[in-house]
């Protein structure tokens, strides 16, 4: 049963959902959107703003999951929201090596099924900003739309912890998301009080815990949660995993954006914390990464054995394989009912006579958490994925 909490921190309202199914998924979105009121004018642009950081499934804990970023879409456009653009700026990495993480995770397939656009913020018509002392240019969508934002609850060996404030990073263009690295804390807080999403709708549903984003694991939390104000909310995030003296967050209590006292919380669920890597966080500063992205230098990081050793160096996030997926799926045996919740466009995978057709977008999500689906050709990049992820993704069902 999908339960419901609604929390209330001075003006803030928040809503946390446990979800067990899709069903939940879609009841919890319906429940959000009556409590967080819509643009009135249903012309008006609404921007989602996944988490599509790279090009790992939601199943890894990398990325926001489909099942949310579906249901969004099927609600919104429920209640006559038509005008609906999905769009993020992919890391710096996946940028400079030319690799489409929209296709690789499946939105260019979800818009055109519902009809709707997408955008790659990295290639954005932009404003510039200042952050700290740099300059930065920002998707000039974000501040022309109703921005729901759309984080994942994932840990950072970097910043500790990513979620709702750190997701904005996204919204810089191309190689300008370093300008945030030069403080990293101080800067995200900085970009939160120049750009502020309208809502929030956080996936805690497959979260990410220890040395996250780039060699963390898969965490069940079966969560959604939900709230206008993205301090509030990662403060809120960060006391219920447990992370303490997150940059970000020490630097908004000094701006009096939130304090100690605002926050009781008894709900607790136990994540991984990223370790201490002061080595590789010290190599993750500006003056050794911007370097890697000179022209000068692309024959050296275009080599696959660099790649390797920057992914097993927590450097990157992956060995940014230039190979697509290439597969067709298929069923063997009887198939749980318990399946069909990993399907984000809600294919009915357990029907005896279901057969993988135009309908199947291909997301992988039920063949990573199902030996009974089989492939034929080709995984490319998802098969370093599945070495990596396959003994954690056992016990998601």
């Amino acid at each position: 049963m999908n339960m419901m909490e609604r929390l209330k921190f001075n003006d803030e309202n928040i809503l946390k959902f446990d979800i067990d199914g899709l069903k939940d998924v879609h009841n919890s979105i319906s429940n959000i959107f009556e409590e967080f009121k819509l643009p009135k004018d249903k012309n008006k642009m609404v921007l989602l703003k996944p988490n599509l950081n790279n090009d790992m499934i939601a199943l890894t804990g990398g990325t926001t999951d489909l099942r949310i970023i579906v249901s969004v879409i099927i609600h919104l456009k429920k209640k006559g929201h038509n005008n609906i653009i999905i769009g993020d700026g992919p890391n710096t990495g996946m940028y400079h090596g030319n690799i489409d993480v929209f296709e690789r995770l499946r939105i260019k397939e979800i818009a055109e099924r519902f009809d709707i656009k997408y955008i790659d913020f990295n290639y954005a018509d932009s404003v510039e900003k200042n952050i700290g002392r740099h300059k930065t240019k920002i998707a000039r969508v974000c501040y022309d739309s109703f921005f729901i934002n759309m984080p994942k609850i994932k840990t950072h060996t970097e910043a500790k912890m990513s979620c709702c404030m750190k997701n904005l990073v996204g919204c810089n263009v191309g190689l300008n998301k370093r300008a945030v690295h030069w403080d990293l804390g101080k800067n995200i807080t900085e970009l939160n009080c120049i750009l502020k999403p309208d809502l929030n709708i956080i996936d805690g549903l497959i979260a990410m815990e220890g040395d996250g984003p780039s060699k963390g694991t898969p965490k069940k939390l079966n969560l959604i949660i939900a709230g206008k104000n993205s301090f509030v909310m990662d403060y809120y995030i960060s006391k219920i995993i447990g992370i303490n003296n997150i940059g970000y967050l020490e630097q908004a209590k000094k701006m009096g954006l939130i304090y100690d006292e605002m926050l009781n919380v008894d709900d607790r669920y136990f994540i991984e914390k990223p370790g201490q890597h002061k080595i590789i966080n010290f190599m993750l500063r500006n003056y050794f990464v911007i370097p890697r992205y000179w022209k000068i230098f692309n024959w050296l990081f275009d080599l696959k054995i660099t790649g390797n050793l920057l992914a097993k160096l927590n450097i990157r996030q992956d060995s940014y394989d230039d190979k697509g997926i290439d597969v067709n799926l298929s069923k063997d045996g009887i198939i749980g009912k318990e399946i069909d919740d990993f399907c984000p466009v809600s294919l009915k995978i357990s029907d005896k006579k279901f057969k993988f057709n135009g309908k199947c977008i291909k997301c992988m999500y039920c063949y990573a958490v199902s030996k009974k689906i089989k492939i034929e050709g080709d995984l490319g990049f998802f098969k370093k994925h599945e070495e990596i992820y396959s003994r954690h993704w056992k016990g998601i069902i």
